[in-house]
């Protein structure tokens, strides 16, 4: 699991309510995991964390494919003008 560390102030409404947003946005995506493999009961709970841990990897994986493909269009314009 690759974190990203961001510096925010502390005890602010502002930083806090980006970090409820992408809890939600998390919780939404394991919930959507969960009810498209027709997970539920207690088994929904054993498996809670294993479905945190592959929601994050999958949103890692692309936001690394979308910055890479940012890169590359950048470097190909830059390329382009000289």
């Amino acid at each position: 699991m690759q974190l990203k560390f961001e510096d925010s102030v502390p005890w602010t409404p502002q930083g806090n309510g980006k970090v409820k947003r992408n809890f939600q946005t998390l919780y939404v995506r394991i919930r959507a995991m969960m009810n498209s493999a027709g997970i539920e009961g207690e088994f929904c709970k054993g498996l809670w964390a294993e479905c945190a841990s592959t929601a994050t990897l999958y949103e890692t994986i692309i936001f690394n494919r979308e910055k890479k493909k940012l890169l590359l269009n950048s470097c190909l314009k830059a390329k382009l003008k000289s």
